[in-house]
């Protein structure tokens, strides 16, 4: 059976109680109607022919709204075309079964220029993993969860949990950076800067 039959199989099977709509190439292979309106529907289609070696690689692409575009691929070559469209198939129930228990946090700048998500068993303490002080606004499938931005983050926090963060906070006290924050904000920061470099004698 091809990938997509697969995988229509599978979804069919363990999600089709949530109003799943199938599709036949070009259109989406299938379509989730979105649980909120500002989240919008999740879309699971494969790659048209010139896209990727759609023959050869086992991949579709997953779409939540306009926040979140990813390709979902298998490269092991070392099994056949069925078997790794069996582990595509096996890696997006997962992944749908996470979403769909809102345990599946994810965003997208304001800006435009930037999205990612990442797996939490609690979102409420989840974060976006970025390297740059952007506004987000952050998702969960039932539901928008606001804005975030690092350097409220980690201010609100009191303190530097990674070197991740510490490179953000050095980039924010760069006098040349071109991010701007307030003085009262440049002061935080700096103490924060500093009690990392402290405690982690870097």
């Amino acid at each position: 059976m091809p990938i997509e039959g697969l995988l229509a199989a599978a979804l069919a099977e363990r999600f089709g109680d949530r109003g799943m709509r199938m599709g036949v190439p070009p259109d989406p292979l299938v379509v989730f109607p979105a649980k909120h309106a500002e989240v919008g529907d999740l879309v699971i289609w494969r790659p048209r022919v010139g896209a990727s070696s759609i023959g050869t690689i086992a991949d579709v692409d997953v779409a939540i709204g306009d926040i979140i575009f990813d390709n979902v691929v298998n490269f092991d070559f070392g099994v056949d075309l069925r078997e790794r469209g069996k582990r595509i198939t096996c890696d997006v129930v997962r992944l749908l079964q996470q979403l769909f228990n809102d345990q599946l946090y994810f965003w997208k700048s304001t800006d435009g220029r930037g999205s990612g998500w990442r797996e939490c068993v609690d979102a409420a303490a989840a974060e976006p993993l970025v390297n740059d002080n952007r506004t987000y606004r952050t998702y969960i499938w039932s539901r928008p969860l606001g804005e975030w931005r690092a350097s409220a983050a980690m201010i609100a926090r009191g303190r530097i949990r990674d070197a991740r963060e510490y490179e953000i906070c050095r980039s924010l006290i760069d006098p040349t950076a071109p991010e701007a924050i307030d003085d009262a904000q440049r002061n935080v920061i700096v103490r924060l800067v500093a009690d990392y470099e402290r405690d982690s004698a870097v």
